[in-house]
């Protein structure tokens, strides 16, 4: 999904996001199973958080089941997603049971709609391990709940119980392993199906499943199992064809892969493009070919935009002063016009000057929640981005009448000029709400504790609960709170640990006093530790290298 392509259409199109009328808030996952969760994966074990951080933390391995053995220290890259996490947080000294891949994780998105650019993402952290979204960990100890391990995708309803499972299932040779897998998908994509539709023709095409159930449950061989599949296949409607392909290309192994491509069925059950892609997917997962492994995307309401690091975006012909000038007439013009995406990305890098006068004068209209925190998207992207006399360009910024818009000036300015960017963010961090504590808090990672009251101070809103306009406050709540847990680690103090969150369906007030009481948590112990703790922030230095908050 990382095509060069889709990363410049989400570069481009930062104004006109907002400008467009939001789709559904979904994004719809085919989740995986447990099984394939470990056998595809390259590590199963239990691990200790040693580094917090928020997308990618860093891990020590306490038990290991399969692949990196005790002891081992590696950073880990949770799945993120604009409608959640958006900036999944991990704290130091907490345990997870992890399946986790070396290379991308399978992303299984069937279905979903993006939003607005999240700078946070255009962090490039690099994690050795990664973890498919929503799936791949879940914390210890359990949660007493119904399905436990069910960001594992198990039914198990113990940790004993899971392992004792996966002890089983790893102690099986190659073609054992190909037998479970091919069984657990074909249970799950065919054999669900069943009685589901009392229609005539549903109840002929159940007859059949219940036969092929019983060969391909009680089947001692993967190459049986794939026969029955292909050759009951012929008899099944459209959409269970196609479910036959996702059982062979994502349980298959050597044998499913050898009889694929030694038979010629597939001209009577497949579109031969349809069987290409099959057979490409199956070799990826197995191992087989350089290709990244699959990615699940078909979306009715449109594919999500590329949220890559900025600095993936390939070099191009600089424009001449020709077509700088038709993009400074197009920025003049403003956001309605279709090409002022391009216009202001173009800009930015080529002519900056022209973008920074443009946006100290720009104002957020705040019509809609998507405007929230717009001055932090296209003032990180303008500093982010700069092309050219950096530090003239982000002073410019420190006029401009959105704060969010000067913040982000100081803030990259302290990448360029340390000195200078710190005392413009000792100034910044007074200003009212949000923009005064993303200033303290960049403050704070670098040392300094005088800033950390006023960052504190972000705990005692909580945004809008339940709506994605609160997601930027939420965030940088998230942010302080990964800072605060390592520095306590680098401190050998004791973590914090807050007030337990209520769930989603708190009416307002209670919402209101969980809020306050946090505040009052956070307060309380940084003037207990203070004295006593060291700031750190052991993602900064990577940080600092790249230029990105």
């Amino acid at each position: 999904m990382r095509s060069r392509s889709l990363q410049r259409i989400a570069l481009v199109a930062i104004f006109l996001a907002v400008l467009q009328t939001q789709s559904a808030l979904a994004t719809t996952i085919d989740p995986l199973i447990w099984e394939q969760l470990v056998l595809d994966s390259e590590f199963v074990g239990i691990a200790e958080c040693e580094w917090a951080g928020g997308i990618v933390a860093r891990y020590r391995v306490l038990e290991s089941w399969q692949g990196m053995p005790v002891g081992t220290h590696f950073t880990l890259r949770v799945a993120t997603n604009y409608w959640g996490p958006q900036f999944p947080v991990t704290f130091v000294g907490e345990k997870y049971l992890i399946t986790a891949y070396k290379s991308p994780a399978p992303m299984r998105m069937i279905s979903t709609t993006s939003g607005n650019p999240v700078p946070l993402w255009w962090r490039n952290l690099p994690a050795e391990y990664h973890l498919p979204l929503w799936q791949g960990r879940v914390r210890l100890p359990l949660a007493e709940t119904k399905n436990p391990l069910d960001p594992l995708g198990s039914e198990h309803p113990d940790l004993n119980s899971f392992k004792k499972a996966v002890d089983e299932l790893l102690s099986l040779n190659p073609e054992g392993r190909e037998i479970r897998l091919l069984q657990a998908l074909a249970k799950k994509y065919l054999f669900s199906r069943l009685d589901q539709d009392q229609s005539p023709e549903h109840k002929a095409v159940s007859q059949r499943l219940k036969l092929a159930q019983q060969k391909i449950q009680t089947s001692s061989s993967p190459r049986e199992i794939v026969s029955e599949l292909l050759s009951a296949g012929r008899s099944y409607p459209e959409d269970l064809r196609y479910s036959i392909g996702t059982i062979l290309s994502d349980g298959g192994g050597a044998v499913t892969l050898q009889m694929l491509k030694s038979n010629s069925f597939n001209a009577t059950l497949w579109e031969d493009q349809h069987y290409q892609r099959i057979l490409a997917e199956l070799e990826q997962r197995l191992g087989l070919s350089d290709a990244p492994k699959r990615a699940v995307e078909s979306s009715a309401q449109g594919k999500a935009k590329a949220q890559s690091p900025i600095t993936d975006v390939p070099d191009e012909q600089p424009p001449n002063e020709e077509r700088l000038s038709q993009l400074r007439k197009v920025l003049s013009n403003g956001p309605t016009s279709n090409q002022f995406g391009e216009a202001f990305d173009l800009l930015t890098r080529y002519d900056p000057g022209a973008v920074a006068e443009y946006l100290i004068k720009w104002t957020n209209p705040q019509k809609d929640w998507w405007d929230t925190d717009y001055g932090y998207i296209i003032g990180s992207y303008f500093a982010s981005r700069c092309g050219k006399d950096r530090v003239v360009h982000l002073q410019t910024l420190f006029r401009a009448q959105d704060p969010f818009i000067r913040v982000a000036g100081s803030v990259y300015l302290t990448f360029e000029n340390p000195q200078m960017g710190m005392a413009r963010l000792e100034e910044l961090m007074t200003l009212p709400g949000d923009p005064g504590v993303w200033a303290a808090l960049n403050l704070a990672r670098r040392g300094q504790k005088a800033a950390v009251p006023r960052a504190l101070e972000v705990f005692a809103t909580s945004g809008s609960r339940g709506h994605m306009s609160g997601v930027p406050h939420q965030n940088l709540q998230l942010r302080l709170m990964v800072l605060l847990s390592n520095s306590a680690a680098a401190s050998k103090l004791p973590q914090p640990i807050p007030p337990v969150e209520p769930g989603y369906d708190v009416d307002a007030d209670t919402w209101k006093k969980h809020q306050e009481s946090s505040y009052r948590y956070y307060a309380e112990w940084w003037q207990a530790n203070q004295s006593k703790i060291q700031l750190s922030d052991p993602w900064l230095k990577s940080l600092e290298q790249q230029k990105i908050d």
